[in-house]
């Protein structure tokens, strides 16, 4: 049956229309809805914003990067919070080790002290409930939306939990360490630490940014009885099916990834709006919206109590087409009735043609023009895909400095892509063949995600039922009847502006530096929203309007591009530092953005380098003075028949990364005394990002000679004294900025044993 869950207390729907999915770009510094306080949206009342906000601000005095002193600070404070709650505490310490599952199989190493405390349950023996987030931040970050917000979240869980009834379970309060460097302490705590086995299911928090709904946006499989204690408890769940099945697609992973990997069952959510926060200074406590803190307590306390109370477990059965409307209401159901769902769009699709297409062809000319209706639609959303990323890519350029400026300017450029796309519809003067062709389309749309991706389903095939619904109606009155018109006005026009909120959805969450994305919404503008734009289309009117949405496109396009989209909110990164390169014994000013950020005028060298064997990093780079370095200690021992790499360096560096290649398999390789797989004739990378001194020792069997090439890049220290500044202050994404960087190469042989 079809579940419709009934949502809390948010009463207002302008503000779900503003707010949902992350605020989208309704909450900018130029646009609209503003979440600053509690009150404008109201949360659960167990839950204390204000012990939750005075927890984020007590963690983000500074950046407090694993290892380092404030990181230490920090992991005391909350050890202290929590046994202050009579919670059975501890510190699991260890140099941790991970190898991502991920494409290039990178190596992450770290010193982790993970933040374990447990709430004993009436029966000890069943599956324990674990809620769970990062307490870490990255380099110049103090962190406050990645994750201290989590981390406050489960705090102030804790206190909930441990002051109510005891729960019929054990519930543990995991917070991590060393999630950014490559989710290395949940990797120690799900390998090592006793307590993992005894976990039934995780509750995660995520952040990247600083506003929105915190949207559930992942679950384990099998996720149907999941999903339904989850809506059926929380205060306003925001999530839908297609965003989980997609993210199983992605190369993102949270600490969530770990514990799934580790066969556990599990639910994450997160808040995504005001990127440009992510990893950046400016993420403290004052910028971190209270009611986005407000929503995700609410997700990780409610889910984690209602689990905790639970006699059993959600059962892992089948997955479930799930999705939320305007959040008021949860919609669930099996997702196999997709294809049910399927057979009743098919039935209608041939009453719209047997209706509304013959108003202007006769007979069999119905089908015809409907398919190419559906082939010109089609490649109007093509072509104004294509056109927003052209105009992207001509506004900003490339660089990381491009992309952070994207971010500063994504609220903005949205509405400008939206413009161009509706512009281009209505310069095109829409009919009936484009309408029914609009249907055809997102009909053949909604098999594909059936057969393919059944999660995603229900978003073509519900907006197609109901433009199905009006196309009845206009079969037998005309598409032109009064009728016919108010049903679309209302019915569709609703179901349209859930699908807007999801194309700024869909924006934000690819970080708004592929526009292309926005386009998607064009066949369901003519679907949803066709008779009442095809009558009027047809007229000079819709063209003139089209043709003025393209030049207010333009006009928005050169604006952008003639300013920075930088302020005091959004400050402009730097990117500038100091590179020597060992092996050629040359040195340079590099960059990992544009041109523009090297010193020098017209007539500088610039060339472009990939400084690595990965092909994700890549400078750009002038000729610089030469200026001392420190180079890292390489030593090869043997002992027994094993052999051993370790690395020392003089001083603390803030990224070091060595990329290993062995001549031939070996066997037995151990990072720190963690298994880890080091494919012969082929570079694997080893990271150590930790505010702390580099642990590293890798050691393998020896029994038949070799040899192992290294490549290494290490940044740190200030740069020289006479070298230009940086633009402004440096982000995780500029990492590097401000600092040396130096690049060499090793190789290492042993004889036969």
């Amino acid at each position: 049956m079809i579940a419709l869950h009934q949502r809390g207390k948010y009463e207002i729907i302008s503000a779900h229309l503003a707010a949902a999915y992350g605020y989208g770009s309704f909450d900018n510094r130029h646009f609209g809805f503003n979440a600053a306080h509690p009150r404008e949206i109201e949360g659960s009342a167990d839950f204390s914003i204000t012990r939750a906000t005075a927890t984020v601000a007590a963690i983000t005095k500074a950046p407090h990067l694993a290892g380092s002193p404030e990181h230490g600070r920090v992991r005391d404070y909350l050890v202290g919070r929590l046994e202050s709650l009579g919670l059975e505490t501890q510190v699991q310490s260890e140099v941790g080790v991970r190898q991502s599952t991920r494409f290039e199989k990178a190596i992450a190493v770290s010193p982790v002290d993970n933040i374990i405390a447990v709430l004993p349950g009436r029966d000890r023996t069943k599956p324990a409930v674990a809620v769970m987030a990062h307490y870490d931040s990255v380099h110049f970050s103090p962190g406050a939306s990645d994750d201290a917000s989590g981390t406050a979240a489960v705090v102030e869980t804790a206190r909930l939990l441990s002051a109510g009834q005891k729960p019929a379970r054990d519930v543990i309060f995991l917070i991590t360490d060393a999630e950014e460097l490559g989710l290395i302490g949940a990797q120690s705590f799900f390998e090592s630490h006793p307590l993992a086995k005894r976990i039934g299911i995780v509750v995660n928090g995520e952040a990247r940014g600083s506003r929105g709904w915190a949207n559930m946006f992942q679950t384990s499989t099998g996720n149907a009885a999941l999903v339904r204690l989850w809506a059926d408890n929380a205060v306003a769940p925001s999530g839908n099916s297609m965003a989980s099945a997609i993210y199983r697609l992605l190369p993102n992973d949270t600490d969530l990834s770990v514990s799934l990997d580790a066969g556990k069952a599990g639910i994450n959510a997160a808040f995504i709006n005001s990127q440009f926060d992510y990893h950046a200074p400016q993420d403290n406590a004052d910028n971190l919206s209270p009611a986005t803190l407000q929503h995700l307590g609410d997700f990780m306390h409610t889910t984690t109590r209602a689990m905790a109370m639970a006699e059993t477990l959600p059962s892992r059965d089948d997955d479930s087409a799930y999705f939320d409307i305007f959040g008021k209401v949860m919609v669930q159901y099996p997702i196999a009735w997709g294809w049910a769902l399927l057979v009743i769009a098919a039935l209608g699709l041939w009453r719209m043609q047997a209706g509304v297409a013959r108003q202007t062809s006769e007979g069999v000319n119905g089908w015809k023009q409907s398919l190419g209706g559906a082939g010109i639609v089609l490649l109007l959303t093509v072509v104004a895909g294509i056109a927003c990323h052209v105009g992207g890519l001509l506004i900003y350029g490339e660089g990381t400095i491009a992309g952070r400026e994207r971010l500063a300017e994504a609220g903005t450029a949205f509405w400008f892509y939206v413009a161009l796309c509706a512009g281009m519809i209505l310069i095109i003067r829409p009919r009936i063949p484009h309408w029914t062709g609009s249907a055809l389309l997102v009909f053949l749309l909604a098999v594909a995600a059936q057969i393919a991706l059944p999660g995603a389903n229900w978003l073509p095939i519900w907006p197609l039922l109901v433009a199905l619904l009006i196309a009845v109606a206009a079969g037998k009155l005309g598409v032109d009847s009064a009728i016919v018109q108010v049903l679309c006005f209302g019915l569709g026009g609703l179901v349209f502006a859930q699908i807007f909120v999801l194309t700024d959805a869909f924006y934000i969450s690819v970080g708004a530096i592929t526009p292309s994305v926005v386009a998607i919404f064009v066949p369901f503008f003519i679907l949803l929203l066709g008779p009442l734009i095809l009558p009027w289309s047809l007229g000079k009117h819709g063209r003139r309007l089209g043709t003025l949405l393209v030049v207010f496109c333009i006009s928005g396009g050169i604006w952008l591009a003639a300013t920075d989209g930088f302020s005091d909110r959004y400050p402009r990164p730097g990117d500038l530092f100091h590179y020597t390169d060992i092996d050629s014994k040359k040195s340079y000013w590099a960059t990992t953005s544009g041109a523009d950020e090297l010193p020098g005028g017209p007539g500088t060298v610039v060339r472009y380098i990939r400084p690595t064997p990965s092909k994700r990093m890549k400078f750009r780079i002038t000729r610089a003075p030469k200026t001392p370095v420190a180079l890292p200690e390489f030593a090869l021992e043997k002992s027994a028949d094993k052999a051993m790499l370790s690395v020392k360096m003089a001083e603390i560096e803030r990224d070091f990364y060595v990329f290993v290649r062995p001549s031939q398999p070996v066997k037995d390789i151990r990072l720190n005394g963690k298994p880890v797989n080091l494919p012969a004739k082929k570079w694997t990378m080893i990271n150590h990002r930790a505010e702390s001194p580099i642990d590293f020792k890798l050691e393998w069997n020896d029994q038949k000679a070799g040899r192992i090439a290294l490549k290494y890049l290490f940044s740190g220290g200030d740069m020289p004294d006479d070298a230009p500044e940086p633009n402004g202050p440096p982000t995780n994404q500029t990492r590097f900025s401000g600092s040396k960087v130096v690049k060499g190469s090793a190789e290492f042989s042993w004889p036969k044993s």
